[in-house]
């Protein structure tokens, strides 16, 4: 038997049938580096994630996870604020969901002052970038590893290559003037404008100002204490550990401006890129200090120190989003779980809001109206913007084990015993389903209630067996809201990882460890059972149009499998490297994989291959400029589907319109570069 992966994260949405991954923190999250967004924005690195927290409000205003991997210390940003590349993705800023990411390339990248090229670290693609990153120039130079990079007022770029400890000036043309350095030096900081370079020579306590067309030395600075990292800032300042503190230097003179007293365990001073603020990492064993966190200090005549803790102790129970996407839920565990835990309630715009006391499920409806219970079983309705109490529900007979809220502020809940509660506002008592949920002599534990996207109904979702465990056995029901009848229980062969309606709700599709089942929503659940050859399948996701059912691997959104819901097994799709990420359009499926791309007519799902056309120029025969012109031949464009989008590995389709006419809904900027 095939072994069991762990759930999937994720919730339904109503509008769209998408998965979205709030995501959460592994307990104790251990934090390693920190660096400046900008003067507000502090990005901290911890070993699942990046964090994006706004150090005005102290709030996390964003959480990134790798689709592999652990987060790595490689962050370039575009100094306008509109983008971020990380761990081998390119972000927009304001990006909440993993489909957002645009994957650029292996080994990290640099950028430059002017936010408008990225390279690469392993030193072979320079990437323009425009309009939000959208549209990518693939340039292919050679030289070494890359280890910091400058833009030139005229548009070259300097890059300080550390596998010879030379410089490459980089010209518009493929073509580069290497320049020889002065002895051993690394790390590299080039001034935003590429004139000046600065550079730590191998275990000394000084740095060196290098001319870049030379390679001379044009003056060694000494530093009183040792150097841990180096920042250029735009006002030429740059920041360092000594045994002191945090002490800040100014380059065009090489005095000393300032001085922050470290903060207890500080392991490296980063300043910001007005100057005014430094931040460190902090931790170690030192009791009095924070172990898994960060500080912010301000730079003047009073400078402090103000300490940020990443929820030491405590794992992310819970992550739902509303169905109309106005408010999110996370749900952390503290150290008192399971007489006192702690849920904390996000709107999708800060400030934060703790709930205290709430054992079971925090849940969030439509309107972003949130409830909540209490260790004694009250109920509560909440605001999710503001966290002010809207309302105060009957009683429930004991906590809770999941919540859900539907239109009008009705709750329903899941107790202990197999009974289902339904309260709602003005209601002086409880109201009952008309039978509790059994299964044989057990009495199965409500895992999940899963509204229908029509609101008028619940899939009551339980398992038998240990709460939390892999083994035992499913159990489905429908609940009727409004008349609190309960029907239609369906046993599963285990318990499921994810259900998830499409956006008609007439059909449920329900993932288990082994099996796929999909359900036509009716009087009766009726299932056509799968069986699934990789038991790390998962999510699953309805396409827009309901007609297949796309099958992914993890939380990246990479679909690997397809089932065609009007008759079919599932089709695992062809080997690559690079897998599937397009979404589906009408009547067909278009998927991008590699250097082909796959297209399934609704009703024939054999796959009509189209492969990529290339003209001289090497780049595919078509593009999408951003104003509604393509690219290309015209009958290039007439002939076939388009797929276009931001790198050849994250592209969206569409059918192309004629030349001049309005952009196709769903068709992103730019062009896919085809190898």
């Amino acid at each position: 038997m095939a072994a069991k992966a762990a759930p999937a994260e994720g919730v339904q949405t109503a509008e769209g049938g998408r998965v979205h991954v709030i995501g959460g923190l592994k307990p104790v999250a251990k934090v390693w580096n920190v660096h400046w967004v900008d003067e507000r924005t502090l990005a901290v690195f911890t070993e699942s994630d990046l964090q994006l927290w706004d150090l005005t409000t102290g709030t996390l205003r964003a959480s990134l996870r790798p689709s592999y991997g652990s987060p790595r210390k490689d962050l370039a940003l575009d100094p306008h604020g509109r983008w971020m590349y990380f761990n081998d993705n390119l972000y927009p800023l304001d990006a909440r969901a993993q489909d957002e990411r645009l994957i650029v390339n292996e080994g990290g990248a640099w950028a430059s002052a002017d936010g408008e090229r990225l390279i690469t670290r392993s030193g072979r693609d320079s990437l323009e970038v425009h309009a939000l990153a959208s549209r990518q120039t693939i340039a292919r130079y050679r030289f070494g590893y890359v280890s910091s990079l400058a833009m030139l007022d005229d548009g070259r770029v300097v890059i300080g290559q550390g596998s010879n400890n030379g410089v490459a000036i980089l010209g518009p043309a493929p073509d580069a003037k290497v320049v020889a350095l002065e002895g051993t030096s690394m790390p590299y900081v080039f001034s935003p404008d590429g004139k000046r370079i600065f550079a730590q020579p191998y275990e000394a306590a000084e740095l060196l100002e290098i001319h870049p067309a030379t390679g001379k030395t044009l003056r060694t600075l000494k530093l009183p204490g040792s150097l841990a990292q180096v920042r250029h800032t735009r006002g030429g300042l740059v920041s360092y550990v000594s045994s002191r503190g945090c002490e800040i230097l100014e380059l065009q003179g090489g005095t000393q401006v300032g001085v922050v007293p470290r903060a207890p365990r500080a392991r490296e001073c980063v300043l910001s890129p007005d100057g005014k603020r430094v931040a460190s990492v902090t931790g170690g064993e030192d009791k009095r200090a924070p172990r898994d966190g960060f500080a912010v200090g301000t730079v003047g005549d009073k400078p402090d120190w103000r300490m940020f803790t990443l929820f030491p102790g405590e794992a992310v129970k819970q992550a739902v989003l509303a169905p109309d996407g106005s408010a999110a839920v996370l749900g952390y565990e503290g150290p008192k779980a399971g007489t006192q835990g702690e849920k904390t309630l996000w709107s999708l715009r800060p400030p934060r809001i703790t709930l205290d006391k709430v054992v079971g499920e925090l849940a969030v409806g439509v309107g972003g109206i949130a409830a909540r219970a209490t260790p004694d079983g009250a109920l509560s309705l909440h605001d999710a913007g503001t966290g002010a109490v809207a309302a105060e529900l009957p009683k429930l007979p004991e906590a809770p084990t999941c919540l859900a809220v539907f239109e009008g502020g009705l709750v329903v809940a899941g107790l202990p015993d197999g009974r289902i509660a339904l309260a709602d506002r003005g209601s002086a008592k409880l109201r009952f389903a008309s039978r509790a949920l059994r299964f044989a002599s057990e009495v199965p534990r409500i895992t999940q209630i899963v509204p229908t996207p029509d609101g008028k109904r619940a899939l009551i979702v339980s398992k038998t067996g240990e709460a939390g465990g892999v083994d035992g056995q499913g159990v489905l029901a429908l609940l009727d809201v409004a008349k609190g009848t309960l029907s239609n229980q369906v046993v599963l062969p285990e318990p499921a990882r994810q259900v998830v309606f499409d956006t008609r709700g007439a059909r449920l599709a329900v993932l288990t460890y082994e099996y796929l089942l999909v359900y036509d929503v009716g009087a009766s659940l009726k299932p056509k059972v799968h069986r699934l050859s990789n038991a790390n399948d998962g999510p699953i996701r309805f396409s827009d149009d309901g007609g297949s059912l796309l099958i992914s691997q993890g939380q990246s959104g990479e679909i690997t499998s397809l089932l065609p819901i009007a008759g079919g097994e599932v089709t695992r799709l062809p080997a690559s490297s690079e897998k599937a990420t397009s979404p589906s359009f009408g009547d067909h499926l278009l998927l991008l994989l590699h250097n082909e791309v796959l297209l399934f007519r609704k009703g024939d799902y054999r796959p009509l291959v189209l492969r990529s056309m290339r003209e001289a120029s090497g780049r595919i025969g078509f593009a999408y400029l951003g104003d509604g012109r393509f690219e290309g031949s015209e009958e290039a464009v007439r002939r076939v589907p388009v797929c276009v989008g931001k790198s050849r590995t994250q592209s969206r389709c569409g059918f192309a319109p004629d030349l001049g006419a309005a952009a196709t809904p769903g068709l992103t900027e730019g062009w896919f570069a085809g190898k």
